[in-house]
C-alpha cells in the first residue's frame, strides 16, 4: 500500500512521468497479465493504471490546475 500512496502523490505533485516509470518497473516483475487473469490480478491492475495515465497525462497537470484556481476533483461535497 505504500508505493500506492508514492504514486497518488507523484501523480498530485505532476510527477506523472515518474509514476509510469515506477509502474512499468512494477509490470516487469509482475509480468504481463494473461488474457483471463481476473480484474484483481495485480498484473492486470497495473496494466490497466499505465494505459490509464498514458492516456490521460495531457490532463494529469494538477499543480498547474491548483495554481489557476482550477478544482482538481469531481467529488464535491
Amino acid at each position: 500500500m505504500g508505493e500506492y500512496r508514492v504514486w497518488m502523490r507523484g501523480c498530485w505533485q505532476g510527477e506523472v512521468d515518474q509514476v509510469l516509470y515506477e509502474l512499468s518497473l512494477w509490470q516487469q516483475r509482475l509480468g504481463r497479465p494473461p488474457s483471463d487473469a481476473s480484474e484483481q490480478d495485480p498484473r492486470r491492475v497495473v496494466a490497466k493504471t499505465i494505459a490509464y495515465l498514458e492516456h490521460n497525462r495531457s490532463r494529469l497537470d494538477y499543480p498547474a490546475y491548483r495554481r489557476q484556481g482550477m478544482p482538481v476533483t469531481t467529488a464535491w461535497r
